[in-house]
Parts: structure tokens; C-alpha cells; sequence
């Protein structure tokens, strides 16, 4: 696998999510500092799969945590400003407009859509909401592990994913002073579009 490319799965699900032998088949991709790589305090991984029988989405992170820091409770509160799991995913086919997903540690949601004008000012739309959008976050204090579940209809989107595609996304997390990307941007910003990879619907 390229170090800028992910490759979806597609499996069939009897549950809500994947089984455990299911997400042991899907690959484990690990954020890096945001600015310069390297170690982290607290590492993180993601892994997707899909269900193209039942059009869902499903992404997986898991990080290391010695708690749940963060103080919001309410959808679409500013959730950045705390520790997070993020994703970008360009469902438009095009990198100047995606829509934006976060998890707060404590399962509370913020989505929105992103777009870039031709000067490359960005603009948030929140009148957008991931319908359907579930997930199940826990944290599991004598393992230090955070894990958040996600489950994203395709309906949520602006269209489907097809085999054979690729979609651009990016994947982050903010822990305590850590600013975490699978692909790095060289900057403490996460809406870099032109640094984020790819998500090859095999």
C-alpha cells in the first residue's frame, strides 16, 4: 500500500458493526505530528471497511488516552478545541469541498461541510448533517485506549462510493498538545486538502 493511499474493504456485516475478525482484516494506518511526523505522546490508528449491500461506511480509530478530555456535550459544539478524532472525506469528487466529521472522547458529534473559494478562503457550512451517522466511543482505563466506532451511510453523502473509485480524505486527532494526521502538512492546520490522501474502494 502507498503511503498516501488506504484501501476500503468491502465485507458483509450481521451486526451494527464489523466483527472483530473483520476489522483484524482491514489495515491499520497510523497518524503522525501534524507539522513534522515522528513519535507521539499518545499514538493513534484508524482502519475503514464498507458494506456495499447495506451503503455503509465504517472507520475505526483507536488511540492511546489517560482519560476523556473534553467538556462538550452538544452536537456541533466547537469540538476541535479539545481532544478529538476527526475525518475529511471528499465525497464531491473534488478537494476544495469536503465534508468535515468529528468525535468528541465522549460519542458527541460535529459535521459540517468545507469549501475553498478561488482566492483558497475556506468557509464552514453547518447546515450540513451526516444523517444516519451513528458511533460508539468507550475508554477503557486500565488499558489507556480510547476507541470510537463509527457507522456512515452512504445515503449521507452527496453519492455512493463505486468499487474501483477513490475518494481524497484525511484523517486527525487532536490529543491534549498534540496535533495528530495521517498525512503530515507541515503546518499546525489540519485543512490542508492538497496533503490528504487517497481511499481506494477495492
Amino acid at each position: 500500500m502507498d503511503e498516501n493511499r488506504y484501501t476500503c474493504l468491502n465485507v458483509h456485516t450481521d451486526g451494527e458493526y464489523p466483527a472483530e475478525a473483520q476489522w483484524a482484516k482491514a489495515t491499520k494506518a497510523f497518524l503522525h505530528d501534524v507539522v513534522q511526523g515522528g513519535e507521539l505522546i499518545y499514538p493513534t490508528s484508524f482502519q475503514w471497511l464498507r458494506d456495499d449491500k447495506k451503503g455503509l461506511l465504517y472507520l475505526r480509530f483507536e488511540g492511546r488516552a489517560d482519560g476523556r478530555h473534553s467538556s462538550f456535550r452538544l452536537h456541533d459544539e466547537p469540538l476541535w478545541k479539545q481532544d478529538v478524532f476527526e475525518l475529511f472525506l471528499c465525497d464531491e469528487g473534488r478537494a476544495d469541498c469536503y465534508r468535515e466529521l468529528q468525535c468528541s472522547p465522549w460519542d458527541v458529534h460535529f459535521d459540517g461541510r468545507i469549501s475553498f473559494d478561488a482566492q483558497g478562503n475556506r468557509s464552514l457550512d453547518m447546515s450540513w448533517d451526516a444523517e444516519g451517522w451513528t458511533s460508539d466511543t468507550t475508554f477503557d482505563k486500565d488499558k489507556g485506549l480510547l476507541v470510537s466506532l463509527w457507522r456512515l451511510p452512504y445515503a449521507a453523502f452527496a453519492r455512493s462510493p463505486k468499487t474501483g473509485e477513490a475518494w481524497r480524505f484525511g484523517a486527525f486527532r487532536v490529543a491534549g498538545e498534540e496535533l495528530q494526521a495521517w498525512q503530515m502538512t507541515g503546518k499546525a492546520n489540519f485543512h490542508v486538502p492538497e496533503r490528504f490522501g487517497w481511499l481506494d474502494f477495492q
